[in-house]
This record gives structure tokens, sequence and C-alpha cells, in this order.
């Protein structure tokens, strides 16, 4: 017994990839800032990928231009330090922790805009958010533990009628290549390789042209000045290919039939005093996600008994698994401590199956029985 069900902490490989790694990496090991002829075909293989990825996500190249970066973390940080000088910054009240943490770190007139009970963002208050002074909206496409999804579109109209001046931003980390995405009113779009079977430490913002960037790692001047260090091509070309290929596998992956099992057999789980298990992922949200909470249990603890039994879940984001404190996410969506305390998130890629699915739920009706 076994399954991977935490893929929206890190996905594996793509199978084409891991073939082909040992040819990219000997092909592409030398600095493309290097004048020789090696040099100046690794600086063609970056254009390459330019075009390969933009193609993937259906931004016309002519639009937008790529920062390559370390992944998700570091390109959000690129985009909101950008603006962090420039006004207040609107984000949601269930952002990723890289955008969390900055509220605590960077000193700027942050505007938090609340979530409703299916974690969608509240139009109306965004509406009484934005002014002419405002720099910066900055929202996730996908919410990293429910699947929430965000309405793209409405929240780029909201923002042209109230503060065309503002530059709108997606974390489209659990979005990219999985889920058809928006560029029309977008201004910036985050993504990690490996969230969608591409490599780690490789990720990107993409800007649209035209918006100024301020540097926040210097040295020597690389891409523009806007993020000085080697680029490591291999993982660049690695990264581009890994969502030409998700997108790809994504038109055949049957990843509703997955949630649909999960969350039925979810729904069928005895719990003590007549509790019922609480699903937290909206119905039209991202079906790779699936956050459920289990009143009485302790999310951590199931995470680490479902590990024994070769179940890899999650109780929460990754980044932040190691703290003792509920999730803000499902506190911010009005869950009491007590269901934000027993939550498990199960993810899906496009290697999961329904043999996973019921691997899970075989082991979770076995540890719930003896807990």
């Amino acid at each position: 017994m076994g399954a991977y069900l935490d893929n929206a902490a890190s996905t594996p490989l793509h199978p084409e990839l891991i073939a082909g790694f040992a040819d990219s990496a000997n092909r592409f090991f030398v600095n493309p800032a290097s004048a020789y002829p090696l040099g100046q075909s690794a600086r063609r293989e970056l254009l390459r990928c330019e075009q390969v990825l933009l193609t993937a996500l259906g931004i016309p190249a002519d639009e937008a231009q790529i920062i390559w970066t370390s992944g998700g973390t570091e390109a959000n940080n690129l985009a909101l330090r950008s603006f962090s000088d420039s006004g207040p910054i609107v984000v949601s009240a269930a952002e990723h922790s890289s955008v969390g943490a900055l509220r605590e770190a960077v000193a700027c007139p942050w505007r938090v805009v609340p979530i409703d009970a299916a974690g969608s963002l509240d139009l109306g208050e965004l509406c009484n958010a934005l002014d002419s002074t405002v720099s910066l909206v900055s929202v996730h496409a996908v919410q990293n533990e429910t699947g929430a999804r965000q309405d793209t579109e409405q929240i780029a109209a909201i923002i042209r009628e109230h503060a065309p001046q503002a530059r709108l931003h997606h974390d489209a980390v659990q979005l990219a290549g999985k889920l058809p995405l928006s560029w029309a009113g977008l201004d910036m779009l985050t993504l990690s390789g490996h969230k969608l079977h591409g490599p780690g430490g490789a990720g990107a913002l993409i800007v649209r042209k035209g918006v100024s960037l301020t540097p926040q790692i210097l040295g020597g001047e690389q891409q523009g000045n806007l993020r000085s260090g080697s680029i490591d091509v291999c993982g660049v070309r690695n990264l581009a290919e890994a969502v030409r290929l998700t997108v790809e596998k994504a038109a055949d992956f049957a990843v509703c039939e997955l949630r649909n099992a999960l969350v039925a057999g979810l729904s069928e789980l005895s719990l003590p005093n007549g509790r019922s298990v609480l699903l937290n992922s909206p119905p039209d949200g991202s079906p790779y996600i699936v956050n459920a909470s289990l009143p009485g249990y302790e999310g951590a603890v199931l995470v680490r008994m479902l590990g024994m039994e070769g179940i890899m879940v999650a109780a929460g984001s990754a980044c932040s698994a190691a703290t003792r404190t509920p999730s803000a996410v499902l506190l911010a969506m009005g869950r009491s401590h007590e269901q934000a305390f027993g939550a498990l998130r199960f993810s899906f890629g496009i290697q999961s199956t329904p043999s996973d699915v019921e691997a899970c739920l075989a082991a979770l009706r076995k540890l719930l029985k003896d807990y």
C-alpha cells in the first residue's frame, strides 16, 4: 500500500525530463553570458525556452518578458517588493506565506481583503480597498491549501474601474500548466517548476512589458539587471519543458474523477460523536487540491500516521508544516480552531491514479478506527 497525494507541495519530475536530464545537463552547463560558441548556444536556448513557456501558457510573446528565478517565493518577493515604495499594496487574507511574511517584514501600507467561507475574495471589500494611491494588487489564482480559485478576470475588471493605475499580480503556482489561465488584465504572474513536474530551484516571474521592477538580487547585472546571478540554463530548459508537458497531459488527465472519488470517500468516513468530515475546498475550486477537516483529530498527527502506512498527504502548506498553529487560511474562512487543527490536504499530480485514492481512503478508515 502507498500513495503520494502531496503534489501541491512538490511533484515528481516528468518522466520525459528524467529520460533527457543527463543530455540536458551536459549540453547546457555553460554560463550563457560567455562569449564563446557554447555560451552563445546557451543564450539561444534561453530564448527558445521563453517562447516554449509563453506559448504553453497562451501568453503573446510580444506582451511579456520572463525573469527566471529560484522558484515561486523569490518571484513573489520580486513582484511585491518592487512596488512596496510606490503606494499601498492590496492582498487577500489567504495568500501564500511568501506574501504573508512580506507583510510582516516590509514597511508598506498593506491592505488585506477578507475571504468568504468558500475562500473567495470579498469583491465588495476589494472595491473598498482600491483608490488612486494603490500601487499593486496581488492575489493568488488558486489557493495553495484549499484550492479555492479566484475570479481573476472579474478582479482585473474591478481594478480597471476603481484603481486603473494599479498593477495586478497573480501567484499562479498552483494554477499554471494545470488549469486555464487568463493573461488579459494581468501584469505579473508567478510560477514554480517543482509544482508542475519540473525541477526544484527553478521558477519565473512573467512580467508585462512596460512594468518596472526593482532588482532584489544585485551582482552581475544579468537579466537586464533585474535578477543578478548566472542563469541555470539546464534548470530553465526543464522548467519550460515541464510546463509544456503538463499542459499537454492536463487535457487528458481525469483529475475531476479522482477528486470526486476522494470527496465521496471522505464524506463516508465515520467520526466519533456523530461528527462529519467538513470539506474546506469549494466545489468550483481547483480539482487538484482537496482540503478537509476531521473534527476531533489533529491533522499533523494523522499526517504522520498515514506516512507510516505509505500515504503521503499534508496538514496544510508544506512551507509552514513545522508550525503548531492552526491554518490562518482556514481561520480566515471562518473555521473554528478545532476544524483548522483537524485539516488534511490531499493533492494530485498527473501521475495520480484511482488506486492512490483507494489506498488513501483505506488507510484513513483503518487509522480512524484505531486512533
